[in-house]
């Protein structure tokens, strides 16, 4: 099963990018190290990534470099908290082991 995918600056997925790989997440759920680091997803491409994130049992996670903007700090911080209640629903380690969300220049929406 393919647990590792690493799309890291391999070009610009951006929204209709994030639709197809939502769609192909939807169906591998094995997934559990994704890096999408400097994909230039934006805000709205990581929208359209959040329920597939969500089926997914995901210990690894690269967004950092994706003009994520304040609203995609927000569904980044809402995937977290929901992703350790279905892990811990699951008896699985809860939190994430890694989480690369750097320059992403968050604004003051952003703020926690």
């Amino acid at each position: 099963a393919l647990e590792e995918l690493d799309l890291a600056s391999g070009g610009r997925l951006w929204t209709a990018g994030s639709d197809c790989l939502a769609r192909i997440l939807l169906v591998v759920t094995s997934v559990t190290r994704l890096d999408l680091r400097e994909t230039d997803l934006g805000s709205a491409g990581i929208k359209k990534l959040d329920t597939a994130l969500q089926g997914l049992q995901l210990r690894h996670l690269g967004l950092a470099k994706n003009h994520a903007g304040s609203e995609g700090g927000k569904k980044v911080a809402d995937f977290i908290q929901g992703h350790a209640a279905k892990m811990g629903n699951l008896g699985l380690p809860v939190a994430l082991a890694s989480l690369d969300f750097g320059e992403n220049l968050l604004g003051e929406g952003g703020k926690a």
